[in-house]
């Protein structure tokens, strides 16, 4: 969905959130209704042998669950726990085949995005892919006995496995959108389905878990009772196209545009200004963008500037084109913290 459209009429209510609103009671209806089935039926999911971790989001869009998914991985496997990432690899070329892929498949083929970013922080960690979950699951169980634990990313709407533990990421700057379903509005299921999560992650890219702390939607979470983790980003690295390392410091009084396909551009906005850098643009483009050469070429910026600064996420579809931009690398880390 075009994040333009997004942000006009669908972040508030607007008359095409209006229009579109009878659609949206069916589709909620249709989400409540699934999961009636799969509670009522339980042995229709399918039961790994392995511990299953879901983690997800109630919302179109960006909310933080890469980062998430990375720190869960990073602590068990600090724990020496030897874990699994399955994910769908949207618009990558194993979200219809399944396959197990590694550092060599960046090389060959386009994998998709977030997998790349896996593939990079995740080294001799298996990542299978496909849109078919049990598919994959049923993969990383035939090839590897030594898993601890399976990683579902952006799973909280998928039922057909039965998971362990559920974490729903809920992103502060724009938690609910409107407060209405797709199509007219950014949930992809209501606010109470929240009870069916074990873990309730209140990522705050600004921080401000204190400000949030007042508002309805989080009085409204403290009544499910659930457990809340609270964490926000930080920048963990920039680098230039060389991999070079780049001082923060270095770049606050240079001119700085900032170049985005993700699901919530605000919150990179949000960490650029809290790393204490300061931008003249922002180049925000749909999530998941495909990068061309042709359009890498013909990128017109009107401003004078220094620096372009992208994320890891879209800098893994940017390097395989050929530029002489002046492009540095933004790489963040989720982090827990206490409000």
């Amino acid at each position: 969905m075009n994040q333009n459209f997004i942000n006009k009429h669908l972040q508030k209510i607007s008359p095409i959130s209006v229009i579109l609103y009878p659609l949206s009671l069916i589709y909620c209806m249709a989400m409540c209704l699934r999961r009636w089935i799969y509670r009522t039926f339980p042995a229709i999911a399918y039961k790994s042998k392995i511990k299953i971790i879901s983690v997800g989001n109630i919302t179109a869009g960006g909310s933080g669950k890469t980062p998430f998914t990375l720190f869960i991985a990073k602590q068990l496997i600090q724990n020496g726990k030897k874990i699994a990432i399955v994910l769908r690899g949207y618009k990558g070329s194993c979200e219809h085949t399944n396959c197990i892929v590694s550092s060599q498949s960046i090389i060959d083929k386009d994998i998709g995005d977030e997998a790349t970013q896996y593939i990079q922080n995740l080294r001799d960690t298996p990542i299978c892919i496909g849109k078919d979950r049990i598919k994959s699951i049923k993969i990383l169980e035939k090839e590897y006995h030594d898993i601890d634990y399976i990683i579902m990313d952006d799973a909280f709407q998928h039922l057909k496995v039965k998971t362990d533990d559920k974490y729903c990421v809920i992103n502060t700057l724009n938690p609910l959108g409107n407060g209405l379903c797709i199509p007219a509005g950014i949930l992809r299921e209501p606010l109470s389905t929240l009870k069916y999560a074990d873990y309730i992650v209140i990522n705050a890219p600004n921080n401000d878990h204190e400000e949030f702390r007042k508002t309805k939607i989080f009085k409204k979470i403290q009544k499910l009772q659930k457990n809340i983790i609270y964490g926000t980003y930080t920048i963990s690295k920039i680098t230039d196209i060389a991999q070079n390392n780049i001082e923060i410091d270095t770049l606050k009084e240079k001119k700085i545009i900032l170049l985005s396909g993700i699901g919530h551009p605000t919150a990179y906005e949000n960490t650029i200004k809290n790393a204490g850098l300061k931008f003249i643009d922002h180049v925000k483009l749909n999530d998941h963008f495909e990068y061309t050469q042709d359009f890498i070429d013909k990128l017109h910026i009107k401003q004078k500037y220094d620096y372009i600064l992208t994320t890891e996420k879209d800098y893994t579809k940017i390097k395989k084109i050929n530029t002489t931009l002046p492009i540095l690398v933004v790489y963040v880390e989720f982090y827990s913290c206490h409000p």
